[in-house]
């Protein structure tokens, strides 16, 4: 019978503890003390300099050398203890998302029904899209100097109806709009995600790898479409996009037209499809109604909605970071 060669035991133990990335790390360390010492003799020490000096041709350059090695060692150390806090953050974060998410969910239901019962007597519709006759009237009265504020997912919702203004007010031969600025509040594609969660693994990284390079593409896209499609009907380069990423999940989507009128919505959270075909708990973006809501309207209601998005939206833009490309 053939004898086993696997340790057993307190020596299978030995080997684990001699093998794990603290002990690797401890030796590394080690090791970059001991070629800091030797770069400190080799520069202060005339003795061993002469004494090498005997034996090589470029004592001088032993220091330097010792230096390079001492340099790369301390950023092989970095990089592993990197490392070691991903992969111990990794697994923690997937069994929040699995244990917490029914309660996510439960929870966006419930604001989503007290704030739909706060609007029920203000105007409402189905998508953004279908409100875009409204916002693009608000747009066109805005005076010379207009002011946007918008907050969503990735923005792409937005985009087309900011279009819509501006070629409406092309048709305009005296336009009066003479500048926009947009403060543009945008989901962070470099941040940890809670939502969406796919219960598969890899179907999961594998969907939000692709949600994340999809919102980096439209978040590109608003710079170039917006800024050029105002630049063409306004005089000079009036048009001006300021874009933050926020590292929260996403709350509400909206759009605020100089501080006056406001279109809000809250994503809900349901399941939904990936490309792959694996069932996904996302937040649901066609799916969100909006509101209309203004800050001199005659409903109660609607004056205090409109006053809580306004502050809500000014504390996650300082909170922000600009946006990187």
């Amino acid at each position: 019978m053939a004898l086993s060669h696997t340790p057993t035991g307190p020596i299978r133990r030995l080997l684990e503890i001699l093998h794990s990335p603290k002990v690797r790390n401890l030796e590394v360390s080690i090791i970059a003390l001991v070629a800091f010492m030797l770069s400190v003799i080799l520069t202060f020490s005339n003795e061993v300099y002469e004494f090498l000096g005997q034996r090589t041709p470029r004592p001088e350059m032993l220091p330097l050398s010792l230096l390079v090695v001492l340099v790369w060692l301390v950023f092989w150390v970095s990089l592993g203890r990197e490392a070691e806090r991903e992969a111990a953050a990794s697994p923690a974060l997937a069994a929040l998302r699995h244990v917490r998410l029914q309660e996510w969910v439960l929870s966006r239901k419930t604001l989503l029904s007290f704030f739909t019962e706060a609007a029920s007597m203000l105007p409402r519709w189905g998508g953004v899209g279908a409100a875009t006759p409204t916002l693009t009237t608000w747009i066109l009265q805005g005076g010379a100097h207009l002011q946007l504020d918008i907050v969503a997912f990735s923005a792409e919702t937005f985009l087309e109806p900011c279009i819509a203004a501006a070629k409406e007010m092309a048709r305009h031969p005296t336009p009066q709009i003479q500048q926009v600025a947009t403060r543009l509040l945008v989901r962070d594609p470099t941040a940890e995600w809670l939502v969406p969660y796919v219960p598969d693994p890899q179907a999961d990284e594998e969907y939000l790898r692709e949600l994340k390079a999809r919102f980096r593409s439209h978040q590109r896209n608003w710079f170039g479409r917006f800024q050029t499609t105002f630049s063409d009907v306004l005089p000079g380069k009036a048009a001006r996009v300021e874009m933050r990423m926020y590292p929260f999940e996403p709350l509400f989507k909206g759009i605020i037209v100089n501080g006056e009128h406001a279109l809000i919505g809250v994503y809900p959270i349901g399941q939904t499809e990936s490309s792959r075909g694996d069932k996904a708990w996302d937040y649901l973006g066609h799916e969100t109604w909006v509101i209309s809501v203004s800050k001199s309207s005659p409903l109660p209601a609607a004056r205090a909605v409109f006053d809580l998005f306004m502050e809500w939206f000014n504390v996650l833009w300082a909170t922000s970071t600009p946006w990187k490309q």
